[in-house]
Parts: structure tokens; C-alpha cells; sequence
């Protein structure tokens, strides 16, 4: 369901939803939000980096329908990360430095039930975005 939009096949950026008001589906599991658009890919996003060999892109982020917490696996090695939860207006409700750490959680349950938008950002400015689903 989408209110208030415009849908655009930019040739350059691809398909792009504008000034979208409510829950956006059929883009894809990789849409990626701002202020004013929706970037069906990582790569469509200016200010992205999408690094192939970032240990970022084998970070696991589950279960994508949560209750209480958000778990998070990532491999051995890495640089620090920098993980924020924002709720789907875009305000950041969690945010976290990971330095050594082989798993983490994000406790959710005290948070409102609705999509939200993890981002797992390194040092190189790679980022991954999941979306998730609190009950």
C-alpha cells in the first residue's frame, strides 16, 4: 500500500518511489530510504559504497520477524561496525558500535510494532540495510 506517491524509472538511479507515505512493497528486499526516494539497489544510491569484499555483505542479520530481539552474526575480523535501527519515518531508535564482538543483539521489545530499517555501515562507508518486522 503506498499514499501520496510518485513512482519514476529514473535511467540512471531505476525505479524510485517519491515522498512515499505508508508501507512500500514490490521493489524489492533491498530498497534502500532517504528523505525523498526509495533506490531499488545499494548500487542506485549516490552516497553508497558497495564493496564486494566488505565483511559487511557477511554480516547476518535474523529472524526478519521479531518480538523481542534482533540477532546479528558477523565474521572474524572485522573493523568496527556501526549498526542503527530507524523506524520507517526515519528516526533512529537504536544505534551501536561493534568492535570485537562475533554476535550481537538489538532488544526491541520495548519498541512499537512496524517495519524498521537496520543499517550495518564499516569503516569504508560499505553499507548493508535489512528491513525487519516487529510484532
Amino acid at each position: 500500500m503506498i499514499f501520496n506517491s510518485m513512482i519514476s524509472l529514473d535511467p540512471k538511479y531505476g525505479p524510485r518511489v517519491y515522498k512515499s507515505r505508508g508501507l512500500l512493497l514490490g521493489l524489492g528486499t533491498d530498497d534502500i530510504w532517504d528523505d525523498e526516494a526509495c533506490y531499488s539497489t545499494p548500487e542506485a544510491r549516490p552516497d553508497v559504497s558497495t564493496s564486494q569484499n566488505s565483511v559487511v555483505n557477511e554480516v547476518l542479520i535474523f529472524p526478519t520477524l521479531i518480538k523481542d530481539n534482533i540477532y546479528m552474526r558477523i565474521p572474524n575480523g572485522h573493523d568496527a561496525l556501526s549498526v542503527s535501527l530507524n523506524n520507517m519515518m526515519g528516526i533512529q531508535v537504536y544505534s551501536a558500535q561493534i568492535n570485537d564482538q562475533a554476535e550481537w543483539n538489538i532488544p526491541v521489545n520495548n519498541l512499537p510494532a512496524g517495519l524498521y530499517i537496520i543499517d550495518v555501515k564499516d569503516q569504508t562507508g560499505t553499507i548493508k540495510t535489512q528491513k525487519v518486522i516487529k510484532q
